[in-house]
């Protein structure tokens, strides 16, 4: 028999000095609004320990919008000047502070004019209205070896509280530009949150 190490989740607590209004307790202002700031404030420990915080890796489609190909969430080719999308999934009300892709660029040995770039877009759902939320382009050096080999990318200072209700969020893959540009693999996302 294999042994194996059983993880659980913690379980929330809840504050210890709850008041509670019994059977045949005095109906009186003041006991109905203490108890109605004690589930206040337990909800919000309990909603607090909730929340998850650190990085999440983004599992969906990513598709190359000038080629129209797809990818699962790892291995999309995004040749020089095309450009590709990721969705981003992420709960209601977090804040999103980084975004990181990964990438590995064709060997060439020859330095771009314009390595890659990351954006952040929030699409507004009720307007079709794209917000470019912020902008990263890779500065790695050398080229080779590093600039070459798979390496991260981070969009990185953001303070974006996520919307689901009015909008959506994608990541976008800028490929290269200009002289000695070539093909990259952008190999997944992950997002961290706050």
């Amino acid at each position: 028999m294999l042994n194996q190490a059983v993880t659980t989740s913690p379980v929330p607590t809840f504050p210890a000095n709850l008041r509670y209004i019994q059977d045949g307790d005095a109906l009186n202002t003041t006991n109905h609004q203490l108890q109605a700031q004690d589930i206040a404030d337990a909800v919000g420990h309990l909603k607090g320990s909730l929340s998850p915080t650190g990085d999440i890796v983004q599992r969906g489609i990513t598709v190359n919008s000038d080629a129209g190909t797809t990818g699962l969430a790892h291995l999309i080719s995004v040749a020089a000047t095309e450009s590709a999308i990721q969705m981003i999934d992420l709960p209601n009300g977090v804040e999103l502070t980084d975004v990181t892709v990964y990438v590995d660029r064709s060997d060439t040995g020859l330095t771009p004019g314009t390595k890659v770039e990351v954006q952040l877009i929030r699409v507004e759902i009720s307007t079709g209205t794209a917000t470019t939320l912020g902008t990263y382009t890779d500065t790695t050096t050398p080229i080779s070896p590093n600039y070459e080999a798979r390496h991260a990318v981070t969009l990185s200072g953001l303070s974006v509280t996520i919307d689901n209700t009015q909008y959506a969020y994608y990541t976008r893959l800028v490929g290269e530009t200009g002289a000695d540009s070539t093909t990259v693999l952008w190999g997944g996302c992950i997002t961290t949150i706050a």
